[in-house]
């Protein structure tokens, strides 16, 4: 009965943790996308204008923001459905940018805003 009972509780345990690691990163969420790629911006903007020292200056959780960003975009370019006409041009900082840009209160779809930052047309 007792190992039964730890057993339960360790299970939820893991579920729990599991849930709560998947929760911030969620992949169908278009206001966080846009918020983390605005991390990359203002990240590599700080690079530029103090050298090195922006490295030093980015916190963890703005750095897991603007990873998550850079890491859905070339994901997206490198294993998404396609593009019609083609891909851009446009490297990932350009696309991060061009997420960037979008406002956070309009109704966008992940799936739209990676297409319009990387494909033609």
């Amino acid at each position: 009965m007792k190992r039964t009972a730890a057993v339960t509780v360790l299970a939820l345990g893991f579920g729990l943790t599991a849930e709560a690691r998947e929760q911030p990163f969620s992949g169908n969420d278009p206001q966080f996308l846009i918020e983390s790629c605005r991390e990359v911006v203002e990240i590599f903007s700080r690079r530029d204008e103090q050298n090195m020292l922006a490295a030093v200056s980015t916190s963890l959780s703005e750095a897991m923001r603007a990873g998550y960003c850079i890491g859905v975009v070339q994901q997206y370019r490198s294993e998404g459905p396609g593009c019609r006409y083609g891909y851009s041009s446009k490297d990932w900082f350009t696309a991060a940018r061009f997420l960037a840009e979008l406002p956070v209160n309009a109704d966008h779809s992940v799936s739209r805003m990676l297409r319009a930052a990387s494909c033609n047309g």
